[in-house]
């Protein structure tokens, strides 16, 4: 849930043009809907296998990440 606002719009923008690579999660669908009575956006991306990223980092612990 994203609350609604200029910027909040704009980085779903930015994301659907990004996602046209095929090394970013696509935005299937963005809804507008109210949540605790403000504004939102609700993302609706797509699903992919591999896990949770956060895991992955933590587990390398402090090695360094290559563009591999």
């Amino acid at each position: 849930v994203l609350q609604d606002g200029p910027k909040a719009r704009r980085e779903v923008e930015l994301h659907l043009r990004a996602s046209q690579c095929a090394h970013i999660v696509r935005i299937m669908d963005v809804y507008e809907n109210l949540y605790q009575g403000r504004k939102c956006l609700l993302i609706v991306m797509e699903c992919l296998d591999g896990g949770e990223l956060f895991s992955r980092i933590q587990d390398r612990g402090d090695q360094a990440f290559t563009e591999r």
